[in-house]
């Protein structure tokens, strides 16, 4: 686009600057560097104002020559409305020498083309943003233990964190057929799809809060996984729509990244910690002292003290209240067993 508006104007080079405002130091985008126009050089200019958006002529478009390192600089620095919420993007083409004709020519070209210009430019900058904060999104998904993935009403795999990779990688349990999410049981296998399925098509009916699923699925020699499945945020239109979040809990291999910095919040201790992490797993108390080597007595002790932290009066609830971060629903969600 920036070769084509350098063409159109009959410029020898382009640039594009960010003028985010309220103390936000101004950026060089793009740079023709191959019509030698440096980012170095753009920054310069940039930073002694000769060319980019005039912020108190928002949508002035001008003309300057300069004398910069004893070099003339001709531009023309168009600037693009701005998008609530986002810095003003500058459009500037450099010129090796400017007439009158080759101005007023330029000047033509632009105003006949500025509303197709400026629209291009501010879904671009729009769908910039929105790419950054998927990225964003991305990243923080994957410093987490829980798995988690994006699918298509047809179980298309659409984004899996690296928590949800790792898993589906072992393929026991889930794993990945073509690009779909299946179970390796058919059983649930067919769970899943239905899950799946239920979810995407929550509005039906005349039903407008989202559902959820919540289910386990087989694993050789280990602990059954605890797979959630939570509907998206608007159902979907095309068959490559997000229609579904699916949450994977493995509860041998998460315990300890992400229930100790839960009892850390509530104040437990080490042995605390170890005790809620055996109960958590499906221990019992009996199974827990042994495992901690002390006395059945002093682990209900131990559990009094949990209660006392946790605000709970039975072991189901503080089982409840450790687990209540997993998955946040909507106020509205329901969630159906299955």
């Amino acid at each position: 686009m920036m070769q084509e508006i350098t063409e159109a104007l009959k410029g020898r080079g382009a640039a594009l600057t960010l003028h985010p405002g309220d103390g936000y130091p101004e950026q060089v985008i793009y740079a023709a560097e191959d019509a030698g126009i440096s980012r170095e050089m753009v920054q310069a200019l940039l930073s002694e104002g000769i060319i980019g958006a005039d912020l108190r002529e928002p949508e002035q478009h001008r003309w300057v020559s300069a004398s910069v390192n004893d070099c003339s600089v001709h531009t023309l620095s168009i600037p693009v409305q701005r998008v609530p919420g986002h810095g003003r993007l500058a459009i500037t083409v450099f010129y090796d020498l400017l007439d009158a004709a080759l101005r007023a020519d330029a000047e033509a070209v632009y105003l006949a083309r500025r509303p197709f210009a400026i629209g291009y430019f501010r879904l671009w900058q729009v769908n910039r943003t929105s790419q950054r904060r998927m990225a964003a999104t991305e990243s923080a998904l994957n410093v987490m233990s829980l798995g988690v993935l994006l699918v298509s009403a047809s179980s298309t795999i659409l984004f899996a964190n690296d928590a949800a990779r790792s898993l589906l990688d072992q393929a026991n349990g889930l794993a990945i057929r073509g690009d779909q999410l299946r179970a390796c049981g058919g059983a649930d296998t067919l769970r899943l799809q239905a899950a799946v399925s239920h979810v995407a098509n929550f509005r039906a009916g005349g039903r407008t809060a989202p559902r959820s699923a919540l289910f386990t699925v087989a694993r050789e020699g280990e602990q059954p996984l605890v797979v959630s499945v939570l509907a998206a945020a608007q159902p979907p239109d095309e068959p490559g729509d997000t229609a579904a979040t699916v949450v994977v809990v493995d509860p041998t291999a998460e315990i300890d990244t992400w229930l100790v910095p839960v009892c850390k919040l509530f104040g437990l201790t080490n042995v605390e910690t170890s005790l809620a992490q055996l109960l958590v797993s499906g221990s019992t108390l009996s199974e827990a002292a042994v495992r901690l080597r002390i006395k059945e007595a002093t682990v209900r002790s131990y559990l009094k003290l949990i209660f006392t932290k946790t605000g709970v009066s039975r072991q189901s609830e503080m089982i409840r209240v450790l687990l209540s971060n997993l998955v946040r629903l909507t106020g509205q969600a329901k969630i159906d067993v299955i």
